[in-house]
């Protein structure tokens, strides 16, 4: 948590500025309202804050966009999140393991190195 890149302004600033330029490109040239659905991969289990952000909500609608945030994974375990990875055909961090490559699930799961 002391990291400055595990601060909200470092992971989410990062995504909604990249959504308000690309909002602003895609409706320069036209009156209809832009419509973007952010995607997070936030979840339940890793804080308090997490727990009560709702899984789907509205955070901007003006005349130009609306954005939604989803949280897709937000109610899934930890279990579940494994067993997804265990079949899925996309890769996962290797923080999550104990060592790079142990394939273990004993790193941190919240992505923190020890400092």
């Amino acid at each position: 948590m002391d990291s400055p890149y595990c601060r909200k302004y470092a992971k989410e600033g990062v995504v909604s500025s990249a959504l308000d330029s690309y909002g602003r490109t895609v409706s320069s040239g036209s009156s209809a309202r832009v419509r973007i659905l952010k995607i997070v991969g936030l979840r339940s289990d890793e804080g308090a804050d997490r727990k009560r952000r709702p899984a789907f909500r509205t955070m901007v609608a003006n005349s130009a966009r609306v954005v939604d945030e989803w949280l897709p994974v937000k109610d899934w375990s930890t279990d579940a999140v494994n067993q997804w990875h265990a079949s899925a055909p996309v890769p996962y961090c290797w923080s999550y393991h104990s060592v790079p490559g142990a394939g273990d699930w004993l790193g941190n799961s919240l992505l923190l190195l020890p400092m």
